[in-house]
């Protein structure tokens, strides 16, 4: 009795095989490809010494930005930019700052937000009514519509007889305020 029911077991067992076998696809039974497990960002598109000039709604000038090269991503909409410079204004001589320049070694630009990002020695140069003033950090942001210089990180601010350093700020250009934050150090230098 013991030997019918392992035989029938084993009978079984085997014509279980054969059905998966017969019903299996022929592919189940080549050896696989082995798949990518990490994918490079593929370059979508770049251009080299780019000059873009964005305006606003009623058609003044607000920004050119010039790069020596612009690239895009695969599915990104950001622009990565490498050696990018930035030149805006106020449209209004009468504010403290009437425009600027900002450069640096590589920087990102979303224009749907319209938010520019700098980093990597970032220096800047703000005409005032009375001069100049540099500016430098280690990142600057500049959003166009709301047309506001920023920076989170450690920043040194020059004027001809003063320089006044820090660890954030904000200019806001369309409603001529500057506020510097924290850890603010200034030095006076006499005539």
């Amino acid at each position: 009795m013991i030997r019918q029911i392992f035989f029938v077991s084993v009978s079984l067992l085997m014509l279980g095989w054969f059905l998966i076998v017969w019903d299996s696809p022929p592919e189940s039974f080549l050896q696989q490809k082995n798949k990518k497990i990490f994918t490079q960002d593929s370059i979508e598109s770049f251009m080299t010494n780019s000059e873009t000039q964005i305006y606003s709604n009623n058609g003044e000038k607000m920004l050119t930005l010039k790069a020596t090269k612009l690239e895009s991503l695969e599915g990104e909409k950001i622009l990565t930019l490498y050696e990018p410079r930035a030149l805006g204004s106020s449209h209004n001589e009468s504010f403290e700052i009437s425009s600027f320049s900002l450069s640096s070694k590589k920087g990102t630009f979303d224009p749907e937000k319209g938010d520019l990002k700098l980093f990597n020695s970032v220096e800047g140069i703000l005409q005032t009514s009375t001069g100049q003033r540099n500016l430098s950090s280690s990142s600057i942001n500049y959003n166009i519509p709301t047309m506001a210089l920023s920076s989170q990180n450690r920043f040194n601010l020059q004027e001809e007889n003063h320089e006044i350093t820090g660890e954030k700020f904000l200019i806001d250009l369309k409603n001529n305020n500057t506020i510097l934050f924290s850890k603010i150090s200034a030095t006076y230098y006499a005539d």
